[in-house]
């Protein structure tokens, strides 16, 4: 075994920088004849390896499969009461081998258990079902390493097995180079060993007598070394003793010292009270406080710094214990007394600011823009923290600060509003001047508006439209071109992006200067005052009281301004909702007032629209059929080609595209489902040429218009056009040829009853005689009178605004055609080889249409 070991250590291990534990003899359980060799091996860096290795010849093996030991799950004897030669190692799963011997077996657990305790610390796989004393590295009683003797030997050998160097190789070489019997006779070489061996001990031991001496010498030495170590030892306990004493005064000191701080604490403690008990201003600051001067700008600093230290002063905690000292309260009498006499020279200072602003005469407007009061801020700026003070410590005379400010610049800011959209209002007058006096704003033309109005039996909303419904003439529309409302969307832009700097720039002073939405009572020094921020619980709601009360102008003029254009216009609304809605996604401050403001107006346009299409779609169910012998185009279908023109103008890139194409798709269908309402009601013009005239005039108003997502709207109209076509030609061009028609109705009825069409001249009703009698009542002649007849009455029918009549006339004739070609069809068929024909020809037919046509 020990040569198989050396030749598995320098084929297999060696290579792969591994040293060789154990090896022995295996089989698979399942596959006795099968045999392998299960090693034990560590690498260089103390990781352990079981392998399986296969012998392929007489000197060469290869290794068949490796595990690393932290991979180990389980070590399984199968009997601990009894030898057996049976072993489970569990990895991956479980691999059951039988080794050569129990001995063998026990020798590879005990080398494996010691692997395993040198080298897997977390983690060891579980051993069972084996004897404790295999596991216990031999350290038990006389009997139990007795038995153990193999595993013992086996831990040594596998400790004390080191493979030579190859220096240690070259030296044995040498060796046996020198001596010829060191192969050939190994017991002589031996013998020579140990001859050689006895003389080098006998060396050894003359040597070490021939240097007893020396020896003595060296003890002698040592016995001195050993005398200076007692004395050195007897001074270091002398030192020891003496340092008894001095460790007992270093305690004492320490305890002294301590006592010494826990006074100098309490005396720091004690002075800190006592400031804050009795916190005191300077005489200065008194002074200040007393009788302040607001007007400089020196006095205003020294007012302000006693302002704080005031405030921080008072605000002090004192304990509530303490609080009943006379001192105390009498000192917290005196700030108070400060605080209110201090209060009431800021309230009379800023309250006649205040006042003084309102009553400031405003400049004249001459531009849509709302005049900035920055200069008029930057007044009011040093009193600041003045106004922060009295928030923090007189509330009521801070509200009523706020309160006064905003009734006094609501004033100013009135005026300001007011002459703001006057202006605006008579920037877009000239063009509501140049309607009314123009002839359609006429007195007659208004009268005639009203009687179409009620005609039209409109509700109040819709009267309060402008006048400019789908359902109304085109007459009665209010006099106003693109360029008009383009002037009054321009204006609108204009005072719109007035409004917003100045706003802006109050809302923004106000937040400052009056720290909206801050709780003062949180804080009172001047430290946290500063570290506050601008925002707060409830700032949104303060901001909006304030701004409401100063602006409370701006929404009543915005609505009236707007309303007032929209009774003049209705399709203004379009115009203020795209505006408005613009400046609404476009407002710096979501939350400020003027956002909100516009919201509102936002809203409000946005239900005026609503009105607005429901109006028109009212107007178009209300539209009565028209009086005139030739009903035409419908006015709610020619006029919505107006309104999208304007819609479109006004939408095209909005972001409120999606509200108009809402409406558009329900305006589509009211005039759709109209049109045969109205066709039906009148009396003078077939149904059929309603529904094809306006049908087809809608239908190419949409291809002209490419209004997205009215495709299937428009692939609607262009079905009812044409099914309104073909019911009109089937209705009244008929059968021209009626008896020839009746005959070969009844030629079909006979053929279905079994009549082979081939015996049909054989009949007597329709023998060649009788079909030959009906042809010759439909000469070339009457056939064109009756055509003509016929043009005469679909001209009297169609109206000369949408130029159908040569498209309903090309329909009667390939109508005819489709007829005459069917009947001669009958006739090659029914009657073969009897040289009937009818007495005009296709050509005839395309004749008589074309001079009747060029005729008319």
């Amino acid at each position: 075994m020990t040569a198989i070991r050396f030749a598995l250590e320098k084929s297999i291990f060696e290579p792969g920088d591994e040293r060789l534990i154990k090896a022995i003899h295996v089989s698979q359980l399942e596959k006795k004849k099968k045999t392998y060799f299960l090693c034990l091996s560590v690498s260089k860096d103390k990781s352990g390896f079981i392998s399986t290795v296969k012998k392929l010849d007489k000197d060469n093996y290869k290794k068949k499969r490796t595990w690393g030991l932290q991979d180990l799950k389980m070590v399984d004897g199968k009997d601990g009461k009894r030898d057996t030669a049976d072993l489970d190692l569990q990895f991956e799963k479980v691999y059951k081998w039988v080794a050569s011997t129990p001995m063998e077996r026990n020798m590879f657990i005990a080398n494996l258990w010691m692997l395993c305790s040198q080298h897997l610390h977390r983690q060891r796989p579980q051993f069972v079902n084996i004897p404790a004393e295999f596991l216990d590295g031999g350290t038990k009683t006389a009997d139990t390493r007795a038995a153990l003797s193999p595993v013992s030997e086996l831990s040594v050998e596998a400790d004390s097995y080191q493979a030579l160097t190859s220096q240690e190789e070259q030296d044995l070489l040498k060796m046996m180079s020198e001596h010829e019997t060191a192969v050939s006779n190994a017991e002589a070489f031996a013998e020579q060993l140990n001859r050689e061996l006895s003389g080098l001990d006998g060396a050894n031991i003359q040597s070490i007598m021939a240097s007893e001496q020396q020896v003595a010498a060296l003890m002698s030495v040592i016995q001195r070394a050993v005398d200076e170590i007692s004395a050195v030892e007897e001074r270091l306990e002398q030192y020891d003793h003496a340092l008894v004493a001095v460790r007992q005064s270093l305690k004492e000191m320490g305890r002294e010292k301590s006592k010494m701080e826990v006074t100098q604490r309490n005396h720091h403690e004690l002075l800190q009270t006592l400031d804050s008990m009795l916190p005191d201003l300077s005489t200065r600051d008194r002074q200040v406080l007393s009788d302040p001067d607001l007007t400089t700008t020196v006095g205003l600093r020294e007012a302000c710094q006693a302002a704080q230290s005031l405030l921080r002063l008072s605000s002090t905690s004192v304990d509530g214990n303490l609080q009943q000292m006379a001192a105390v309260a009498e000192q917290k009498k005196l700030f108070e007394k400060l605080k209110a006499r201090f209060s009431q020279a800021v309230y009379r200072q800023m309250n006649n600011f205040f006042v003084h602003m309102g009553n400031d005469g405003a400049p004249p407007v001459d531009s849509l823009q709302l005049p900035s009061h920055s200069s008029q801020h930057l007044k009011l700026q040093p009193y600041s923290e003045l106004m922060h003070w009295t928030k923090a410590v007189d509330n009521r005379g801070y509200e009523a600060l706020k309160t006064v400010y905003g009734q006094s610049l609501s004033k100013r800011y009135e005026r300001e509003i007011r002459a703001l959209f006057a202006e605006a209002r008579g920037r877009v007058g000239a063009f509501r001047k140049d309607s009314m006096d123009s002839p359609s704003g006429s007195t007659a033309t208004l009268s005639r508006m009203s009687g179409q109005l009620r005609q039209l039996q409109a509700k109040p909303t819709a009267a309060q439209q402008g006048a400019v419904l789908l359902g109304m003439d085109r007459d009665a529309w209010t006099n106003l071109d693109s360029s008009d409302r383009l002037k009054f969307d321009d204006v609108l832009e204009q005072l719109l992006k007035g409004l917003e700097p100045s706003c802006l720039e109050e809302q923004n002073f106000c937040v400052s200067f009056f720290r909206l939405g801050v709780d003062m009572s949180q804080s009172q020094n001047s430290s946290q005052l500063d570290s506050l921020s601008e925002g707060g619980i409830g700032r949104q709601d303060e901001v909006r009281s304030l701004m409401k009360e100063l602006f409370g102008a701006l929404e009543t003029e915005l609505n009236s301004f707007l309303a007032q254009h929209e009774r003049i216009d209705s399709f203004c609304v379009m115009h203020i909702l795209v505006r408005l809605s613009e400046h609404v996604s476009s407002t710096q401050d979501s939350g400020s007032f003027l956002h909100q403001t516009l919201a509102a107006a936002l809203v409000a346009s946005k239900q005026n629209l609503d009105r607005l299409m429901r109006a028109q779609i009212d107007s178009v169910h209300a539209c009565p059929p028209p009086k005139r012998s030739k009903c035409g185009v419908l006015p709610f279908v020619s006029n919505f080609q107006e309104l999208a023109a304007i819609a479109e103008s006004v939408f095209r890139e909005s972001s409120r595209r999606a509200d108009l194409d809402r409406w558009y798709g329900r305006l589509i269908r009211a005039v759709i489902d109209q049109v045969s309402v109205t066709g039906q009601q009148h009396q003078k013009t077939p149904l059929e040429v309603v529904q094809m005239e306006n049908f087809h005039h809608l239908h190419a108003l949409l291809m002209r218009l490419k209004l997205a997502g009215l495709e299937s709207e428009k692939r609607e109209v262009k079905q009812k056009y044409n099914e309104a076509l073909k019911a009109y030609v089937t209705r009244y061009f008929g059968q021209p040829l009626i008896k020839l028609n009746q005959f070969f109705g009844g030629v079909q009825s006979k053929v279905a009853q079994g009549v082979r069409e081939a015996e049909m001249g054989y009949q007597h009703a329709f023998s060649k005689q009788e079909l030959r009698k009906v042809i010759k009542e439909y000469p070339g002649k009457e056939v064109k009178k009756g055509l003509d007849t016929l043009y005469k009455k679909v001209e009297k029918h169609l109206c000369e605004e949408e130029n159908l009549l040569q498209v309903v006339w090309r329909a009667m004739q390939e109508e005819f055609i489709m007829q005459y070609k069917s009947i001669e069809e009958m006739i090659q068929r029914c009657y073969p080889g009897a040289m009937i024909t009818l007495e005009f020809t296709i050509d005839d037919l395309l004749r008589f249409f074309s001079e009747i046509a060029r005729s008319h």
